[in-house]
């Protein structure tokens, strides 16, 4: 297996420190009024800065001007969504909410060290819940920003989420283009049909 290149490193540590700022702030707008939305969102980000900084190499990267944009819009157009005090949440969206990111969690702790954000080949995990979907990260972290935005509704957290769906959209469609290279992961998608959606989509 290739290790790391000393780009790659700092493109690890990058990400990381990034993700850290915005848990900071995270944090820091709970401390001013809990918003149970808001916690959700802590959670993961953190989750994702330890995945991050434990994921082996990958066999196969993109690192086309194309997929690093959409990976750049779709990972941090989320993270500048907010909180909106004035607005009450509602105790079903919590719930969903909170499956969304069990989902996402549960997805990423079967990756561990698989997990990446561009689009890449770390190796076939096909066990747990990526039994029943093929991208289970995503259709928590989808369901999880929906009830977010429904909770949170601004004009500003509307555009940030409408650019995270659709450039999340793209790049599963493109990490699958790459993951489709490889003859194990051919045999998966013949044994889950699903990508985020099961049986739809």
């Amino acid at each position: 297996m290739r290790t790391f290149s000393r780009q790659e490193i700092i493109g690890n540590l990058t990400v990381a420190a990034i993700f850290l700022l915005f848990v900071y702030a995270n944090f820091t707008a709970l401390t001013v009024e809990f918003r149970f939305s808001v916690s959700l969102l802590l959670i993961f980000n953190s989750i994702v800065i330890i995945t991050v900084l434990l994921r082996r190499p990958a066999e196969r990267l993109s690192l086309h001007p194309f997929d690093v944009a959409i990976t750049v819009l779709g990972t941090y157009s989320s993270l500048f969504m907010v909180g909106i005090t004035s607005q009450d949440e509602m105790l079903p969206l919590q719930i969903i909410g909170l499956l969304g990111l069990v989902c996402s969690l549960t997805g990423l702790l079967t990756l561990r060290g698989s997990f990446g954000l561009l689009p890449a080949d770390r190796g076939i995990v096909n066990i747990g819940i990526y039994r029943i979907v093929r991208h289970p990260i995503y259709a928590g972290y989808f369901v999880s920003n929906i009830c977010f935005i429904l909770q949170n509704f601004s004009v500003r957290n509307l555009i940030c989420f409408a650019i995270f769906a659709i450039c999340e959209t793209l790049r599963l469609l493109r990490e699958e283009k790459i993951l489709c290279q490889n003859p194990d992961y051919l045999s998966y998608t013949q044994s889950t049909r699903w990508r985020i959606i099961p049986f739809i989509w």
